[in-house]
């Protein structure tokens, strides 16, 4: 037996095998560096007597190395052994293996293998035996459509009625696909003149058709009162007559500058009275157009009333029924102009004595001379008559008894600021027994230069 010479831990066995002999050594002591306490086949057996234990550790043995075999507690069973044969029926467990047992086999799914669910089962039961997707049968049951239901050329499915399978229409060429009024009608590709009757449009239709063009703004809606922005048509000559249009306020603006090019316009015509002839009411009336005078009349549309008040208040009256469409019983002015003014006032006191005053509202830097004149009831009597020079407030009336007619006579020259000139009026003294102005009572102006 050759000496061990393998390096092992105190305490540890190294078996050593040369050809058909073994060796045992336990190495149980350690020399210098690179050398081992050498031990024999000899004394293995006396250091395992010595200390079985820490041999048993060594070898990494349990206690059973120590037992004996036999059918007690304490020993070692045999291979042979009756008790590992049993040929009885093992119990039964399925109930353990299904939901709500105590070892549930897992169920199945798209992720994990297991036991098939009753879900899953109820779905197969539900497929039919060869079942194919693309049978015909099948397809018609789920409400869609194969290929073969399209065997016309140039067709499409349509539903005729609400039960039952989508019929094949087969579209033909310059139609168009729908169903005409009538009970039953069915859907059907339409032809141009079908077409055109369910589209209510006429045979050959032409917008531009004159008789389409007239009829269509004869049908329009009408307007009375013409504004600045509306808009009429025209055709274009320096746009090859294209199609354009243009607001009220070119037009107007348009024939202002042509009018004012002729300079004059000259009206030829019959001016007569209903005892003139024909013969001696020829006239030949002509206006130049640069002559800017005129003549305005406003008439008061309802009775005014003044009680219990000494402050002036314009006289109102409907703006529509006024030539400068003013809200109040006088006139526009312009800047540097000069006019003469007339009030006639149908005035009705409802005491004695006359409890009226009046006054002209002007614009900053007019002056004017002014005259007032004043009748009573059923006489022609003077009651206040003068002259004012350049003032703003007319002298009261304090005398006659109910009223009557009031002259108002102005001259007036206006400044540099345009405006309105009303006529405003008061009682002298406040009452509560007031006074009226009349319907049908006017003022007028005219302008001079």
């Amino acid at each position: 037996m050759s000496n061990v010479t393998q390096t092992g831990a105190v305490g540890e066995v190294v078996v050593t095998q040369t050809g058909q002999e073994a060796a045992v050594t336990v190495v149980t002591a350690r020399g210098p560096a690179g050398s081992e306490a050498s031990v024999t086949n000899a004394n293995v057996n006396a250091a395992i007597d010595d200390d079985p234990a820490a041999t048993r550790a060594a070898l990494e043995l349990g206690s059973a190395a120590l037992a004996d075999t036999g059918t007690g507690a304490s020993n070692v069973i045999l291979g042979n052994d009756a008790r590992l044969t049993d040929a009885r029926t093992p119990t039964a467990h399925a109930s353990s293996h299904v939901t709500g047992g105590t070892d549930k086999i897992r169920d199945a799914s798209a992720a994990q293998d297991g036991l098939m669910t009753t879900t899953f089962a109820a779905k197969l039961n539900g497929i039919e035996a060869g079942a194919d997707v693309t049978d015909a049968t099948n397809v018609n049951a789920a409400g869609a459509v194969m290929e073969s239901d399209y065997t016309p050329s140039h067709s499409i499915l349509v539903q005729q009625s609400g039960t039952g399978s989508p019929s094949s229409l087969q579209v033909g060429n310059n139609t168009l696909v729908g169903r005409l009024s009538g009970g039953g009608s069915a859907i059907n590709d339409l032809s141009a003149s079908q077409v055109r009757t369910l589209l209510n449009v006429e045979d050959g239709a032409d917008v531009t058709d004159a008789a389409n063009v007239a009829s269509t703004i004869n049908g329009a809606t009408a307007k009375t009162t013409l504004v600045d922005a509306d808009e009429t048509v025209l055709t274009d000559s320096a746009a090859s007559f294209g199609l354009k249009k243009v607001t009220f306020a070119n037009v107007f603006a348009y024939i202002l500058t042509k009018l004012e090019a002729a300079a004059s316009i000259v009206f030829t015509g019959q001016l007569r009275s209903t005892n003139q002839t024909a013969a001696t009411s020829d006239a030949l009336m002509t206006r130049d157009l640069s002559d800017t005078r005129y003549h305005k009349t406003a008439v008061l549309d309802a009775e005014v009333s003044f009680v219990s008040t000494t402050t002036f208040t314009d006289i109102p009256m409907t703006a529509s029924k006024n030539p400068d469409g003013i809200a109040f019983l006088g006139f526009t002015v312009e800047a540097n102009a000069q006019y003469s003014f007339t009030a006639i006032l149908d005035c009705y006191e409802e005491a004695n004595p006359r409890n009226q005053k009046f006054r002209l509202s002007i614009p900053t830097g007019t002056v004017y001379s002014i005259c007032l004149q004043a009748t009573g009831v059923g006489t022609s009597n003077t009651y206040h008559f003068g002259t004012i020079q350049n003032q703003d407030l007319l002298n009261a009336l304090s005398t006659g008894s109910f009223g009557g007619m009031v002259i108002i006579q102005a001259v007036i020259r206006t400044g540099a600021n345009a405006g309105n000139i009303i006529l405003r009026a008061a009682q002298t003294a406040s009452s509560a027994t007031g006074f009226t102005i009349r319907a049908g009572s006017s003022v007028s102006i005219s302008k001079k230069a």
